[in-house]
């Protein structure tokens, strides 16, 4: 007569099984996390290594999409220094974006640094917005991708696309933006259209050209609010005290930087790392439409993770000066 499990056989077998799934159901998760860091360091890589292309066919200047100051002429009326325009473009306000709506405030020009390759995509008569653009732990943009068709006309207009990997704004302004001592006013003329060179940049080794814009290897974070601290399931800003970000420098290397460590060198005396001012990262950054078009952006929210030092974003002297401690 065969002998059938008997009911305390069977539950310890299902203890054991789940004691299993506990211990391997992290290690798994951590896994997961780790490959999908690797691939958006990779994709960020290809991205700085183009952006090295585009300098090398332009004469040494990095990337820069205003009018005036060197930036592209496209002959569109009432085009001004605020605005990223293709150049040559035959589309006409199709083919401009404004990075001047006074009713959100985080939407200036130095907000170009979340469009900066889908624009270049478009300069090269490319789909604007492609997989290497993003991290695969992005969510966010990957669902715009999903919702909009990820083409290159949004409600029969170009559309701007932004990117895991932001660029700093300290390539296309003006150094003297970024003097330490000194706010860095919106309002300044030298905050628009200023071309940069490869041969302006003193510390290749120390000078971040892109960064994650979040740290997506963490799923929550924590927000002073008053003397409350809230708990919230999204990833940190990059430049969160408690945030590991992934950075890739002009010389070529990616690697990752612990932001609590750069805060305790930016604040010690005689630093050079402190950067000009802070600011509020866009957790769902939005689709951009053309000048022609009301409202100018779709798909994203006011939400951030809070106001924080502007590393890698604003440097200390621009271009110029570093961000890393070498």
């Amino acid at each position: 007569m065969r002998r059938g499990f008997t009911l305390i056989e069977l539950l310890v077998v299902i203890a054991i099984i789940a004691v299993l799934m506990g211990i391997l159901l992290p290690a798994l998760s951590l896994a997961r996390r780790h490959a999908r860091s690797v691939v958006g360091n990779t994709n960020m890589r290809s991205l700085a290594q183009t952006m090295m292309v585009y300098t090398n066919d332009n004469d040494d200047a990095f990337l820069n999409g205003f009018q005036g100051a060197g930036g592209p002429e496209v002959g569109y009326p009432g085009q001004d220094c605020t605005d990223v325009a293709l150049a040559g473009s035959s589309q006409g306000s199709r083919g401009v974006w404004d990075f001047d709506v006074p009713a959100a405030p985080e939407y200036t020009t130095e907000f170009f640094a979340y469009y900066w390759y889908s624009y270049l995509l478009l300069h090269d008569k490319q789909s604007p917005v492609r997989d290497e653009q993003m991290s695969p732990a992005d969510t966010h943009i990957r669902g715009l991708r999903d919702s909009f068709g990820g083409s290159e006309s949004v409600q029969n207009t170009i559309a701007l696309w932004p990117t895991s990997f932001l660029y700093s704004p300290t390539f296309w302004t003006d150094t003297s933006r970024y003097q330490p001592g000194l706010p860095r006013a919106e309002n300044q003329a030298n905050a628009h259209g200023r071309i940069q060179y490869h041969s302006s940049v003193s510390f290749p080794s120390s000078k971040v050209l892109l960064f994650e814009r979040l740290d997506f290897g963490q799923r929550e974070r924590f927000r002073v609010e008053r003397d409350d601290t809230i708990r919230e399931g999204y990833s940190p800003a990059w430049n969160n005290l408690r945030a590991t970000t992934a950075v890739a420098v002009v010389d070529g290397s990616v690697e990752e930087i612990i932001m609590r460590d750069l805060y305790e060198k930016a604040s010690a005396p005689g630093s050079d790392l402190a950067p000009i001012g802070t600011g509020r990262v866009l957790d769902e950054p939005p689709v951009v439409l053309s000048k022609e078009r009301s409202p100018a952006a779709i798909g994203g929210s006011g939400r951030s993770d809070g106001e924080y030092p502007l590393f890698f974003w604003a440097t200390p002297n621009g271009v110029a000066g570093r961000d890393l401690p070498r």
